[in-house]
């Protein structure tokens, strides 16, 4: 009963705390895709302090120095909830049309998955970090999942150009006439000219 208190306080709070004149209209989501790279996007560079930081934008920091102010000052927090960001940027409907598109994805993403071992590989990236948004903001999932399949991305690129190369230099006719000279010293035999010229 503690755990399911803890994950529905923020929820709780965030209802009694934001009124219909101070939903976010989906600033939190854009913010947590400018914080994705450190250093690039604005809002939020390492060694900063939270009172330094846009907190009408970053869930987590809103919902502590809201709640508990002595934990913010102290740079702690206590997590968020992903409905109660929902509700934060565009009220109960916007609860409702997040979360069907997040139903909608995950049946895509799925579908996804079986084409290849890298389109697995980035769907686990993807599922990873959503679960641990549901106990926390946005900007714990988007961090995790750009870098995630940044990095599949670079080694799909790496295995198709490399790997492809290699399958295209030995199905064409000098990688044939290659691949013959070896067999045939490896059978102790010398190939046949005329065979090799006709190729």
């Amino acid at each position: 009963f503690a755990e399911m208190g803890q994950a529905i306080w923020p929820l709780a709070e965030t209802y009694r705390l934001v009124g219909p004149n101070q939903f976010r209209h989906g600033r939190t989501y854009l913010s947590a895709f400018n914080r994705a790279v450190p250093n690039i996007g604005r809002g939020f560079t390492p060694g900063k302090r939270l009172q330094e930081i846009n907190i009408e934008d970053s869930p987590a920091y809103w919902f502590v120095l809201a709640t508990e102010p002595y934990l913010f000052h102290l740079n702690l927090g206590r997590g968020f909830s992903a409905v109660a960001e929902a509700y934060m940027n565009f009220g109960v409907w916007g609860v409702v049309a997040i979360f069907s598109v997040l139903g909608y994805g995950l049946v895509r993403l799925e579908r996804f998955s079986t084409r290849s071992v890298f389109s697995l590989a980035a769907v686990a990236v993807v599922l990873d970090p959503a679960l641990w948004a549901v106990r926390n903001d946005f900007s714990v999932f988007t961090r995790s999942a750009v870098w995630g399949c940044s990095f599949v991305f670079l080694v799909w690129w790496l295995a198709s150009k490399f790997v492809g190369e290699s399958k295209r230099a030995v199905g064409s006719p000098k990688g044939e006439v290659l691949k013959e000279r070896v067999l045939c010293r490896a059978a102790g035999e010398r190939p046949v000219r005329g065979e090799l010229a006709g190729r």
